[in-house]
């Protein structure tokens, strides 16, 4: 049975037997293939610069699906009688690792001016738990106890807020792959295999889902934070020939 016990607005069952095992696995083997990607990666991996329309576009869906997906957790929240955030006992390592994720990339970033580096914290402190959170919503999803409205809605437009917030660090010049960001992504997901081992990624309502849980979940923002720790993005060769030409003239 799904705990009873004030561990969030969603419930689950643990998984059991084999299939806690098999869960363990694919975790794992996606951890350790992070792990080695992550010891074979010579150079930061800097992603295209995203242009003005596709930004507004991202934010513009990153809103409109936080608009759709706020009322549906108010009615699984009233339903469960819980408060309309539903906070659970990782809530307040969350917020701690937001904050210092915050002030982390706002410091790194501050280079692009004060309004800039702000926004590049905030967009970062954001994304952080949503590394967490994807590979979290595809796990429990099977196992889900709490009676939702609208289910496949609901799973989709929850999707779509974690992959648009994802996106939102990436607007900075400063964000790249590196091999830190890679090994805080492999650690969470070997955390995660450990979970699924020991307890059958239960909910938090015991030390060691908590523990697994919120080491998890620091390890998402750190690959949010060492995603910063490259270089600036190189100016593309033809923005600069102008210049070249016009300082031959």
């Amino acid at each position: 049975m799904a705990s009873s016990s004030p561990v969030g607005l969603i419930l689950w069952n643990p998984y059991s037997g084999d299939a806690a095992v098999a869960l363990s696995l694919v975790l794992l083997v996606l951890g350790v293939g992070l792990l080695l990607s992550a010891m074979r990666l010579a150079r930061v991996v800097k992603l295209p610069a995203s242009g003005k329309a596709l930004k507004a576009v991202t934010v513009f869906v990153w809103a409109l699906a936080i608009l759709l997906v706020l009322p549906l957790f108010g009615q699984i929240a009233r339903k469960e009688g819980q408060s309309s955030l539903g906070i659970g006992p990782v809530f307040p390592i969350t917020l701690a690792s937001a904050f210092c994720t915050f002030l982390i990339v706002a410091y790194l970033t501050r280079g692009s001016g004060t309004l800039g580096a702000l926004a590049t914290g905030v967009a970062a402190a954001v994304a952080g738990p949503m590394v967490f959170e994807l590979p979290f919503l595809l796990i429990i999803t099977p196992v889900v106890t709490t009676r939702v409205p609208h289910p496949l809605f609901l799973f989709f437009v929850f999707l779509v807020v974690i992959l648009t917030t994802l996106a939102l660090p990436a607007f900075s010049s400063r964000f790249s792959i590196t091999r830190y960001s890679l090994y805080s992504l492999g650690a969470m997901f070997v955390v995660f295999a450990g979970w699924a081992l020991l307890t059958g990624y239960a909910p938090p309502s015991d030390p060691t889902s908590f523990a697994l849980n919120a080491v998890s979940k620091v390890l998402g923002f750190a690959a949010v934070v060492s995603s910063f720790s490259g270089p600036l993005r190189k100016v593309p060769p033809a923005a600069e020939a102008p210049n070249a030409q016009g300082q031959a003239l």
